[in-house]
């Protein structure tokens, strides 16, 4: 199943290089191609640590987030409300593109587009965004602020304020950024009780009572429970609170240090 999905990934992206699409689009659909030419090179082989290695270069590929569209062309599929975002979905081939719509000025044209009008959009594309292999495989998707888009039929493109979208993008870093961290902190925090225990490796921790809470820049506190054996073998509860110091190194790695741990 999954060499299927490589190659009707590919497939698909490359029968989406005609309906008139700019010369910058059809070659990142001719990358695409050089990437199933590659894996089914290694495919040939026999070798499965060439056809994984051939495979992970090809969503490398996808999920580069410096993909810049100018002036790409696709058709739209639907339009919907997010929050107080408007969503354009918009496909050519099978690459579809959601494009995020958050100037004011520029929701009123969104609102009022219809399945099957043909657009051009610019803007950085960011990484392919499916959750699973196969989906990102199979149909990628782009996720993005486009920052000029215009109908077809339309003269001259209109943008989104780059104030606006910067304040965005910047925002939602900022939130990626800290989901990383709260899925950092509770395994690095868990170690360090674990070794405050007697015994050790007889803790169980809850799932339900976790709290973070930022105290600094860089500081963090976190508070769980855990059930904990002691030599006689009866259960106690405890409830700790582990304090954390969290920097993002040069490499984008984040490193989650203990400062203390506290049992409340």
């Amino acid at each position: 199943m999954y060499k299927i999905f490589v190659f009707s990934f590919f497939f698909f992206f490359l029968s989406g290089c005609g309906d008139g699409v700019p010369e910058a689009q059809s070659n990142f659909m001719k990358s695409a191609g050089v990437h199933e030419k590659n894996i089914k090179t290694a495919k040939g082989t026999g070798n499965e640590a060439n056809v994984k290695k051939a495979e992970s270069d090809a969503l490398a590929f996808l999920r580069k987030t410096e993909h810049r569209a100018d002036a790409w062309r696709a058709t739209i599929d639907e339009i919907s409300m997010r929050n107080e975002e408007i969503w354009i979905e918009a496909q050519q081939g099978r690459q579809k593109f959601r494009m995020r719509i958050i100037d004011p000025t520029v929701k009123g044209w969104a609102n009022s587009r219809s399945r099957g009008e043909k657009i051009e959009f610019s803007g950085i594309l960011g990484s392919e965004r499916s959750f699973t292999l196969s989906g990102g495989l199979d149909e990628p998707e782009f996720t993005f602020f486009p920052d000029r888009i215009r109908l077809m039929s339309e003269k001259n493109p209109i943008e989104q304020s780059p104030q606006i979208l910067q304040a965005a993008l910047a925002q939602g870093e900022q939130k990626s950024l800290e989901s990383r961290i709260l899925g950092e902190i509770p395994p690095v925090c868990q170690a360090a009780v674990e070794k405050k225990l007697e015994p050790q490796n007889q803790a169980s921790f809850s799932w339900l009572k976790k709290d973070f809470r930022k105290t600094g820049e860089d500081l963090w506190v976190y508070r769980n429970s855990v059930d904990a054996k002691n030599r006689m073998g009866a259960t106690t509860t405890y409830r700790y609170e582990c304090n954390v110091k969290v920097t993002l190194e040069k490499n984008g790695e984040l490193s989650v240090q203990v400062r203390s741990i506290v049992f409340l």
